[in-house]
């Protein structure tokens, strides 16, 4: 029994460190959508004080008001939430939130 509870306890401590590493690894940011480029699936969001240029792909997750979207529902002007990985120079989007009234 108490090599069950430290198996038990083992793996609670990996999952909690999964979780961890995984949100270190993803960044976020907020701002509004100004150019959508779906040819190339990219995405302009403007923040305070620069523009950042995310790539999306099939694996992007699309929220519009909380309900799952493609990337085709996004509009120039919407209030954006990236969340988002660094690859060398390039920002990959891996879910992109937006808020509609």
């Amino acid at each position: 029994m108490i090599r069950l509870q430290k198996w038990i306890a083992a793996t609670v401590v990996v999952v909690v460190l999964l979780c961890i590493t995984g949100a270190i690894l993803a960044s976020e940011t907020k701002g509004r959508i100004t150019i959508l480029r779906p040819e190339r699936n990219e995405l302009v969001l403007s923040e305070t004080f620069k523009d950042m240029t995310f790539q999306t792909d099939a694996g992007t997750r699309v929220l519009v008001n909380g309900r799952a979207s493609q990337f085709a529902d996004l509009r120039v002007g919407d209030r954006a939430r990236v969340v988002y990985d660094r690859v060398g120079h390039v920002l990959i989007a891996i879910e992109v939130r937006v808020t509609r009234k």
